[in-house]
């Protein structure tokens, strides 16, 4: 039976585009296999949050009686704050 590896690195923040040009986070997934199906062992792609958001409700759908563990927060900053209490330092 072939082998699948899965992380999930760091989240990296970018410059969004358009009219608002609100920055975004996108994360790094990283996917290893030994699989003969796949030319590629190793494969390593960038998504957003609502990717996961999108994956979860999927992997939920198809599989009912799993539990799929629920996505983390999306707010990146202030989460320091939330574990270590006065280590907010405003400006």
């Amino acid at each position: 039976m072939p082998k699948f590896s899965f992380q999930v690195g760091e989240a990296e923040q970018r410059q969004g585009t358009g009219a608002l040009k609100r920055p975004y986070w996108v994360y790094c997934v990283m996917c290893k296999t030994d699989s003969e199906h796949y030319q590629l062992k190793e494969l390593q792609v960038k998504r957003r949050y609502s990717d996961f958001e999108w994956l979860r409700l999927k992997l939920s759908a198809r599989y009912p009686f799993c539990i799929i563990p629920p996505v983390p927060e999306k707010d990146i900053h202030g989460t320091v704050e939330k574990f270590v209490p006065g280590s907010h330092n405003p400006s």
